[in-house]
């Protein structure tokens, strides 16, 4: 059976996912600790779905932008399951990437944090089609007057008061950028990647 562990970060919000075959458990860490009862959630995960690390045939998770604190917690995390199940899959997804994947057309996509940083936010543009997927700007950060500029951008974070297109990042938005880099052969290398995480001057 295939079974595939989803961790989806997003600053203090943790969600984790751990499907098999067709069948989704689920669990949110958003109001506890995430370094302190990240183990409990797995274990109350295997339980339920009485599984183990060693049947995990893929491990798709965020690896930022967000806390680089956390970032760093998830990524020794899975580096030390690489060297444990080493036949498994691990797939690195950018978050700004998941959201310009997840509508089709030319997309901007701002993410702010919290209400102390919102005066700077993570953007970059992409180009989706049925068949295609671009990153037209790279990632970079933007201050608050260039973000109010743009016109109707995806969105997820702390909400600005300016026009914005209100997102999530969702199970089925992780797999389908994921499958996409599978089919394309773009997935990176778990080995010597870094949190993904830029520092607003």
């Amino acid at each position: 059976m295939k079974t595939t562990l989803y961790i989806s970060h997003f600053y203090n919000f943790t969600t984790v996912y751990l499907q098999i075959e067709d069948k989704v458990y689920k669990r949110d860490s958003s109001e506890r600790s995430v370094s302190k009862f990240f183990y409990q959630i797995l274990d109350e995960l295997f339980k339920e779905s009485e599984t183990s690390f060693e049947k995990i045939n893929e491990l798709i998770f965020i690896n930022g932008p967000g806390s680089f604190t956390s970032l760093r917690f998830f990524l020794t995390f899975v580096k030390a399951l690489s060297v444990s199940i080493p036949n498994t899959i691990f797939i690195p997804l950018n978050l700004l990437d998941i959201i310009g994947f997840s509508k089709e057309g030319e997309n901007s996509v701002i993410m702010g944090g919290t209400k102390k940083f919102i005066e700077h936010f993570y953007y970059a543009k992409y180009f989706k089609s049925e068949y295609d997927f671009k990153i037209l700007e790279p990632h970079k950060i933007i201050s608050y007057d260039s973000a109010s500029k743009i016109n109707s951008p995806l969105f997820i974070g702390i909400e600005p008061d300016f026009s914005i297109i209100k997102t999530e990042i969702t199970l089925e938005n992780m797999r389908a950028l994921a499958d996409w880099k599978k089919s394309t052969n773009s997935v990176d290398s778990i080995i010597s990647l870094e949190p993904y995480y830029i520092k607003a001057l």
